[in-house]
C-alpha cells in the first residue's frame, strides 16, 4: 500500500503503547513522531479497493514487555476497510526508541519481507 495514504506509509507517524496519542508522543519531542498525521488517524479514513494485499508489523521493546500488539490492531482496520491478509501481524523487537532493532531482528524483517506476496493483483478473499 504505498503511497496509499498522505505523503504514503512511510511517512506515517508511530502507533503507540497503551493507547497513547501522536500528540502524547509529541510533548516528549521525539523526533520520530510524524508531521502529519499518525497511522490510527490515517486508518480511520481510510478506503481500499477490495481484495488489496495488507501486511502490517509494529516494533515492541525487548524490556519491558508491554501487552498489546499493534501490529494486530492495524491488521483489524485494515481488513475491516477491506484489505485482505497477505501474512500473519508481526512484532519485531528494539531495544528503545532510538537504540536499534534487538539481536537477529533484521533478519527476521528481511525474511518477513521476502516471504511477502509480490503479486499487486488483488487476492481473493
Amino acid at each position: 500500500m504505498r503511497g496509499a495514504g498522505p505523503g504514503g506509509l512511510r511517512d506515517l507517524g508511530p502507533w503507540h503503547a497503551v493507547g497513547a496519542t501522536r500528540l502524547d508522543a509529541a510533548k516528549e519531542r521525539s523526533p520520530l513522531v510524524s508531521a502529519t498525521i499518525g497511522v490510527r488517524e490515517w486508518l480511520e479514513g481510510l478506503t481500499v479497493p477490495a481484495g488489496l494485499r495488507c501486511a502490517a508489523f509494529d516494533t515492541k521493546v525487548v524490556s519491558p514487555r508491554l501487552p498489546g500488539s499493534a501490529a494486530k490492531a492495524i491488521d483489524k482496520r485494515l481488513r475491516a476497510a477491506g484489505a485482505v491478509r497477505a501474512c500473519e501481524p508481526k512484532t519485531f523487537f528494539v531495544h528503545g526508541k532510538a537504540d536499534g532493532l534487538a539481536e537477529g531482528e533484521l533478519d527476521a524483517a528481511r525474511a518477513w519481507a521476502r516471504a511477502l506476496p509480490v503479486s499487486a493483483a488483488p487476492a481473493t478473499a
